[in-house]
C-alpha cells in the first residue's frame, strides 16, 4: 500500500486527483444551486431540474477537466474534437447510471438535495477512471 501512494505521489497523481476534487466541488456547490432554482424557484419537478442541472454542469465539468486537471495532456483541434466524441457517448452512459441512483434515491423518499448528494458520490469514482483512462488521454495513450 506504501508503494501505490508514494508511487501516486512521484508521477503527479495526487496532485491531479487534488485538481479533480477540486473542480468536482466546485461543480457539486453549482449543481446544488441549479438544483435548488430549478426545483424551488422555477418549480420544476425533480427529474427535470435534476437532468437540466446535470446538461449544464457535465459541460462546465469537461472544460474545467482539460483546462485544469488534464491541462498537462496537451491536445490540438483535432485531438479536442476527439476527446469531444468520446466525452459525450460515455458521459450518456454515466449520465444513465446516474439516473439510475438518483431516481433509486428518490423513490426511497430521499430529500432531492441528499439524494443528489449521494450520487455524486457514488459517480465520482467512475469519472475520474473514465477521465483519465479514456477521455483525456495522451496521445501516446490513444
Amino acid at each position: 500500500m506504501t508503494q501505490i501512494v508514494l508511487k501516486a505521489i512521484s508521477t503527479g497523481t495526487t496532485s491531479r486527483i487534488v485538481k479533480f476534487l477540486c473542480v468536482g466541488g466546485s461543480i457539486y456547490i453549482f449543481s446544488v444551486l441549479l438544483l435548488f432554482i430549478f426545483s424551488e424557484r422555477l418549480s420544476l419537478g425533480a427529474y427535470m431540474a435534476n437532468l437540466i442541472q446535470t446538461l449544464i454542469t457535465y459541460t462546465i465539468q469537461f472544460v474545467l477537466s482539460a483546462v485544469i486537471t488534464w491541462r498537462d495532456r496537451k491536445a490540438g483541434l483535432i485531438e479536442n474534437l476527439k476527446r469531444v466524441a468520446r466525452y459525450i457517448p460515455t458521459k450518456v452512459l454515466i449520465w444513465s447510471m446516474n439516473q439510475v441512483i438518483y431516481g433509486f434515491w428518490i423513490f426511497l423518499g430521499v430529500h432531492y438535495q441528499i439524494a443528489n448528494a449521494f450520487t455524486v458520490l457514488l459517480i465520482m469514482s467512475v469519472n475520474y477512471l473514465v477521465f483519465d483512462r479514456f477521455i483525456f488521454t495522451s496521445k501516446e495513450g490513444i
